[in-house]
Formats: structure tokens, C-alpha cells, sequence
């Protein structure tokens, strides 16, 4: 029989573990990848440990139900476990921990959705989109996409749509913080404020807005953010409650549950956000359309005159009347480390 080369090992356990189906399915899915039948990756355990063991060394005897330093159960167990059960045991677990780590980043979404409804959604995502990354920062990436493309379409009523499209933006958030806190951000800067700010300099000097690379636009259907504070809360309060028994101290009582009544459900409303970061200090910013849609623009390497047209476009306005909001908006704009001009910050 032939013998897998590492790289054909590392494939067919790859595939045991990111393939849908059963494990028979697994199984038959990795051999015809690796073109080796499963017997070349299922051999006994054993016969391999025998012949690596030195002379005159007595293999133990696998346990059986009649030995009575052993629990019954425990004889039963080891005897059922066979390498295509322990395959399949290791495979469930692998897809567990992944599930674990997805929870870890969004924990805000697994708090609305609750845990059962939650492990569902991250079990069917990890399967269907197998990552193809060594970091477990990118596993969960693409999990507000998975979630918009899995709900259901059709004519649902306000309640019905809330309940669908709430999750994927919260996942939205959740992911855009975390993206904003790894990626650079404008600290390190000068401290300076560009004289270029400075009132009618906009209509005539050559400048352009650099946003953040850490900057993450996003545009809602609902406004989440009230909804996130509320489930952090009771989250926190839930932590609270539990050191105090864990200390031996008086729980607290009327703490706040994770539950969907104690819960205001926001109704539909279009809003925009710029999630940044400020000496490392996240910083999140409810925009209007046109600040939104010159953001965009800016982040899409536009000039200043493209990204206010973009902007003007947006609200059905001219663009003197952007360039007019723009002086006044510009300054804060910097202080919450959403852009610079000329690669000027302030602090």
C-alpha cells in the first residue's frame, strides 16, 4: 500500500475538515483529492507504535469491559473508538473552535442572535466558505456578506425585515471595528493644523483630503448603534453578575438579560457612519449623505473638486453649497481622524 507524502496528508485532513457533508463524504471527498485510498491515512495506530517500540517491550492490552480498573462505560468507549471516529470527533471539534473564535470578534451579534441561533449560522459559514488564510483575523471576514446573500427575499413586513437585517449589520460594525483597530491609522502625525484649512483656501489652493487607510464607511439600512450600546451593557452587567457568585458575593439582582423584549428594536431609517481611529482610540461618527458620499469618493483617490461633485450629487445640491458645509465640517472632520489635508493631521 502506498505511503501518503506529507503534503498528500496535509491535504486529505484539510479536506476532512473544510468539505460539507457527513464523514463518509469527507472520507470519499479527501481520497479523490489526494488520489490515495483511505486506508493509506487510516492504518492502525498501533502497528506503527509496535514497530518503533525496543526489544522485549509488551504492547498493553486494549481494555475491555471485564477490567475492573477501568469504569464499564470507559471500556466501551475505547473500544468504540476507531480511527474514523476519532476522525470525526476531531473534525467536529476543529469547526467548534472556529466557531469560538468567530464569537470572540462578534460577540455583540451572538448576544442579539442568541447562542444556538448563532453556532448555526457560524457552523454553515465556516463550511460553506472554508478560509483560505493562516490568520484568525480573516476568518471572519466575509461573514456580514454570508449573512446579506443567506437571508430570505420577498415581500416581509417591517418586523419581518428588521429581524433579517438587523444581524448582518451588526456584523457589519462589529467587523469594521475590528478592521479599524488593526489597520494604520494617522498616528505619529505632526500635531499641525494645515493653514490650507483656513476659510475660503478650500475655492483656491490645490489641496487634497487623504483619508484614513484605517477609515471604514458604512451605509445602514437601521440605526444599530443604540441597539450595540444597549446589548454591550447588558453584557457587561451579566459579566458583573457573574464574578460576584464566582467571589462568593451576592449576586445582583435586576441585572439586565440578553433577551429580544428587553430590547427596543429600531425602526427603518437610512444612516451613514465612519468608523476611525484616534491615538488609538476607536472613534466612531454618524455622517450625513453628502459627508458620506465625499468620504467615498476621497477613498477612491478622488480630487477635492470629483469628491465634492460626488458629494453634491448625493443631496441634490450645488456644489458651492458643499464647499460652504465643507469649511465647516473640515476641522472636526481631522480632529476625529477621519481624513488629513496634505498629510496634516490634527491631534
Amino acid at each position: 500500500m502506498a505511503h501518503p507524502t506529507l503534503q498528500q496528508s496535509q491535504q486529505w485532513l484539510m479536506t476532512i475538515l473544510a468539505v460539507r457533508g457527513d464523514l463518509r463524504q469527507k472520507v470519499m471527498a479527501a481520497t479523490q483529492a489526494t488520489h490515495l485510498p483511505p486506508e493509506s491515512y487510516l492504518a492502525d495506530p498501533n502497528e506503527g507504535n509496535r514497530r518503533l517500540e525496543p526489544p522485549g517491550h509488551t504492547q498493553p492490552q486494549e481494555p475491555t469491559a471485564g477490567d475492573t480498573s477501568i469504569s464499564i462505560a470507559e471500556a466501551q468507549a475505547r473500544s468504540l473508538a476507531s480511527p474514523l471516529r476519532r476522525l470525526d470527533i476531531y473534525a467536529a471539534g476543529y469547526v467548534m473552535r472556529l466557531v469560538e473564535c468567530l464569537q470572540a470578534e462578534y460577540r455583540i451579534l451572538a448576544a442579539f442572535m442568541g447562542e444556538k441561533v448563532f453556532h448555526d449560522f457560524a457552523k454553515a459559514y465556516i463550511v460553506s466558505r472554508p478560509s483560505s488564510h493562516r490568520s484568525l483575523y480573516d476568518l471572519g471576514r466575509d461573514f456580514p456578506r454570508f449573512l446579506a446573500e443567506t437571508r430570505p427575499d420577498g415581500d416581509l413586513n417591517p418586523e419581518q425585515r428588521a429581524f433579517f437585517v438587523l444581524p448582518q449589520e451588526i456584523a457589519q460594525v462589529e467587523r469594521a471595528r475590528a478592521e479599524v483597530a488593526l489597520a494604520k491609522g494617522f498616528e505619529g502625525k505632526p500635531l499641525s493644523v494645515s493653514p490650507m484649512l483656513n476659510g475660503l483656501a478650500l475655492f483656491h489652493e490645490p489641496i487634497r483630503l487623504t483619508p484614513a487607510p484605517c477609515l471604514r464607511l458604512l451605509a445602514l439600512e437601521y440605526p444599530v448603534l443604540p441597539l450595540m450600546s444597549a446589548l454591550e451593557a447588558a453584557q457587561e452587567a451579566a459579566r458583573a453578575n457573574t464574578a460576584n457568585s464566582t467571589d462568593g458575593l451576592s449576586p445582583q439582582t435586576g441585572a439586565p438579560e440578553l433577551t429580544s423584549a428587553a430590547l427596543t428594536i429600531p425602526e427603518s431609517a437610512a444612516n451613514w457612519l465612519a468608523l476611525s481611529r484616534v491615538n488609538y482610540q476607536l472613534t466612531t461618527v454618524e455622517l450625513t449623505p453628502w459627508q458620506h458620499a465625499l468620504l467615498t469618493a476621497c477613498q477612491q483617490s478622488a480630487g477635492l473638486n470629483e469628491a465634492v461633485h460626488a458629494a453634491a450629487q448625493s443631496e441634490g445640491l450645488n456644489t458651492g453649497d458643499i464647499y460652504t458645509r465643507l469649511m465647516l465640517w473640515l476641522p472636526a472632520a481631522v480632529t476625529q481622524g477621519l481624513l488629513c489635508v496634505d498629510g496634516e493631521t490634527l491631534p
